[in-house]
This record gives structure tokens, C-alpha cells and sequence, in this order.
């Protein structure tokens, strides 16, 4: 069923788990109804489910957490912050729709320094796309803390913001299915450390939007290391798609890539200062183009 009802976890609890009885959040929805600009107190202000303490999420579909007031400030359908000590938050076979942020962390030098959040098996913005707010602060993820995994995951366009965007001291991607639109698959907007490995990634939408990837696009705040991105399936699908290294003498090289073209005009564009290395920016003489491949559900989809 669907519930209009938010969740608070206090500091002082370690280890919960929040779960649904059939495993498939399509089926246990918890719905913040816009949040505090529509009138509906959030817990805290912050989130359908607010946790200062680490646990497990499984099986939760969350929807309408936040972005009533048209105003990105925070708002989430799951909100994490101000564990006691670096500890980890497992969120599940779960899914996020129609909210300002899927899921929210605040930054690495306050409430987030002990934050770290790991995320499988996850549909982002199936049903209605999550950063509802026009001025594109809002995400389908929004991670400023200690850490964050990402595994197995499927990312569809958030409306107006990015599909992931990190400020985290360590990002971590592994075989996620990843295509925006107008926000970027992956803004690692503040540097830290970066492994992104195997998974598909593409574009959808207007050329005049393009982006794609950024490290450090914003600033150097989580530290500067040579990412390490291997195994991905890169199928381009419009001209431009910027990928943007912004960290001076840092090597960004997508080792072992496949790249596969879904448009004659389809093309990347290299953003610097630091170099990008392992892309192919067009199509090659001879490509046999192909349709954009469509993301693998997990099996709870279809219970």
C-alpha cells in the first residue's frame, strides 16, 4: 500500500532495519506528499525518512519527498545524517519518484562526516523523475558525506538535476545502469576518490544540455586523486556530451571501454584542464549503429 507517513531514527539506535513484507517498494510506498511547502511536516524538515543512525533500508518506495515550495533545500525522500560514529546505511531494492532528492547527505565537514551510505539493487526516477525543481539543485542522489557505493543500481533521468552528484570523500560505482538528460550521470562535483567500474552509460534529450561526467567540476573541497574507471559500456547519443576533467594535471582514463554509437551525431566533447584519455569523441568510419540499450530491472519489478 501507500503510507503518508515519515520515519525518524534517533542517534542513539544502531543497526535498525526498516523492510517491507513483499521485498518490492513498488508495493510499500511511503509518500511525503511535496513536503514542507505543501504543507506536510517531513521528519525534521528533511526527509520521509530522516536517520541519524546506520541500518538497512529494504524494499521502501519513496515518493513526493520534498520540492512543494519549488525551492531546493535538502529535501529527500530518505535524508541521512549525524551518525555518532563512521558507520555505514544500507538502502536496498528500493526505489525513489517525484522527489526533490531521492537521497540526501549534507557535507563531510559537519552532519556527513560519519555518514557512509551503500545502495543496490535501486531504480531512480522510473515513474516521475526525482529533482523536481527547476533551478537543478535537486538530484536523484545528493552525497556529501564520508562515502558512497553505489551497486547494480538503475539511474534514469532526474528532471532538472543530476543523476548522481557527489561531494563525498569516496565515491564508489559498480555496474549500474546510468542515463540523464539535462543533469550529468556522474558529477563527482568536489574531487575525492573515484572507482567507477563496468555498467552502462548514455544520454537522452536535447543536444543544448549536454553533459555527462565531471570530476571536480566545482572544487577541489574532497581532494584530488586519479580516478579509476574501467569495464563501462558508453553508448553515445547526441553531439557535444561533454566529459569534463577539472582537476589540473589528473588523468582521467576510461580503461577498457566499449563505446557504441546510437546517432550519426552523436559525439563527446573533452573538457579540461586535467586530460581525458580511452574515449573515442565520434563515431568511426564504418559503425554500425545501435538503439540505446534499455535497462534490466530486477526481478522485484515484476512480482
Amino acid at each position: 500500500g501507500t503510507y503518508k507517513t515519515t520515519f525518524g531514527i534517533g542517534v542513539n539506535i544502531t543497526n535498525f532495519t526498516i523492510k517491507s513484507a513483499s521485498g518490492n517498494p513498488y508495493k510499500c510506498i511511503l509518500d511525503g506528499q511535496g513536503g514542507v511547502g505543501s504543507g506536510f511536516p517531513l521528519t525534521k524538515g528533511k526527509g520521509i525518512i530522516h536517520t541519524m543512525a546506520p541500518g538497512t533500508i529494504q524494499g521502501i518506495g519513496f515518493i513526493n519527498g520534498g520540492g512543494g515550495d519549488r525551492v531546493s533545500d535538502g529535501e529527500a525522500g530518505l535524508y541521512a545524517e549525524s551518525f555518532k560514529a563512521l558507520s555505514q546505511l544500507n538502502v536496498v531494492n528500493c526505489s525513489f519518484d517525484n522527489n526533490e532528492n531521492g537521497i540526501f547527505v549534507p557535507g563531510a565537514s559537519g552532519n556527513g562526516a560519519n555518514v557512509k551510505i551503500s545502495v543496490t539493487n535501486s531504480i531512480f526516477s522510473r515513474n516521475k523523475p526525482n529533482g523536481v525543481v527547476s533551478d537543478g539543485q535537486g538530484h536523484n542522489v545528493y552525497i556529501s558525506g564520508h562515502t558512497f557505493v553505489s551497486n547494480k543500481n538503475i539511474w534514469l533521468p532526474s528532471k532538472y538535476g543530476n543523476n548522481l552528484k557527489s561531494r563525498a570523500l569516496t565515491t564508489t560505482v559498480q555496474n549500474d545502469y546510468n542515463k540523464h538528460d539535462q543533469g550529468r550521470c556522474l558529477d563527482i562535483a568536489s574531487g575525492g576518490k573515484l572507482t567507477v567500474t563496468g555498467g552502462v552509460y548514455t544520454s537522452v534529450g536535447p543536444t543544448a544540455v549536454s553533459n555527462f561526467i565531471c570530476y571536480a567540476c566545482e572544487n577541489t573541497n574532497s581532494g584530488i586523486y586519479t580516478p579509476t574507471i574501467s569495464g563501462l559500456t558508453i553508448v553515445g547519443s547526441r553531439a557535444n556530451d561533454c566529459i569534463w576533467n577539472n582537476a589540473a594535471g589528473i588523468t582521467m582514463n576510461f580503461a577498457s571501454t566499449t563505446q557504441r554509437w546510437a546517432s550519426s551525431g552523436a559525439s563527446f566533447r573533452i573538457q579540461g584542464p586535467g586530460s581525458v584519455t580511452g574515449i573515442v569523441t565520434a563515431p568511426p568510419q564504418g559503425t554500425t549503429y545501435v538503439a540505446i540499450p534499455a535497462p534490466v530491472f530486477p526481478p522485484y519489478v515484476n512480482y
